[in-house]
């Protein structure tokens, strides 16, 4: 593979796990499986209005910002009428019906023999990359941190001092979807088509041991976690397509399930973060 592609794969990665972790997963302990979903969103709403339809492509990513927004509001709604268990399962069934709904529509995805915007899109997808760890780094210095970090510790005290745990989860979610979702955009620019197995189920899962790999709420976490998911697997094919026994893909799946089951073991709280899920202890006043 090109070292620019394996450049703007890093680039994605990097950018879609600080969406789901460092906005969402890391600050409420909301799990939303199917998080890869408004990824996935966002490349078809660039495939039918930019490729299909040959609308301008910033056209494109303000439409998809606002469709976003309201499957994320649906998803918001779900989270406040199912417990936790349950809300997983809605957000995995919204993830199902983006991808059914993208294979229905144009199986295989849409393509394009033209760019469709006119700056280079390694340069984009860098300076969106600069941006999303800008505010990720400025959030841990605002009050929203130690208020977020009171709201899922004791949901119970955060009520009685007058902060709604709904609101600001919400929040969150709705943030880091949307986020998503123009990270979706421009690898569709980048790639000019559109992926629909990109955001399939067990990519979603792939998403989410990359997370507790990386360690929650943690930045560099997100980063190497995508180090791990674009640098990984192409040193993992060339070595295996010397030995030609394995097929490279199985081979990764097979790793990624046994570190997963060794980090929720003996390292809950991944390779940087400090506080692990199930034994969160940290003290917030």
């Amino acid at each position: 593979m090109p070292i620019r592609t394996i450049i703007c794969n890093f680039l994605i990665y990097s950018t879609l796990l600080i969406s789901l972790n460092n906005f969402i997963v890391g600050k409420t302990r909301i799990w939303p499986v199917g998080h890869l979903g408004f990824f996935g969103l966002g490349m078809f709403i660039v495939g039918i209005l930019s490729i299909k339809l040959c609308i301008n492509f910033w056209i494109a990513v303000g439409v998809a910002i606002i469709v976003g927004s309201i499957t994320a509001i649906v998803l918001v709604i779900f989270a406040k009428k199912l417990k936790e268990d349950f809300f997983v399962v809605a957000s995995i069934a919204i993830c199902s019906i983006i991808y059914t709904g993208q294979e229905a529509i144009k199986p295989g995805g849409y393509e394009s023999d033209r760019a469709l915007t006119n700056m280079d899109p390694l340069i984009l997808i860098l300076i969106w990359f600069l941006i999303v760890i800008f505010f990720a780094g400025r959030f841990y210095r605002t009050p929203l941190e130690r208020i977020l970090s009171l709201v899922r510790h004791d949901k119970n005290l955060a009520k009685v001092l007058g902060i709604s745990p709904d609101y600001y989860n919400s929040g969150c979610l709705i943030i880091g979807s949307v986020l998503a979702t123009i990270t979706g955009c421009l690898y569709s620019s980048n790639i000019k088509a559109t992926d629909p197995e990109m955001a399939t189920l067990y990519g979603s899962f792939l998403i989410f041991a990359l997370v507790i790999f990386g360690g929650l709420n943690s930045i560099l976490g997100s980063i190497i976690g995508a180090a791990m998911i674009s640098l990984v697997p192409e040193v993992l094919s060339e070595i295996l397509k010397r030995i030609g026994l394995f097929d490279p893909d199985e081979v990764m799946k097979f790793i990624v399930g046994i570190m997963l089951v060794i980090f929720l073991i003996w390292r809950p709280q991944g390779i940087l973060g400090k506080n692990g899920y199930f034994f969160d202890k940290k003290q917030i006043i």
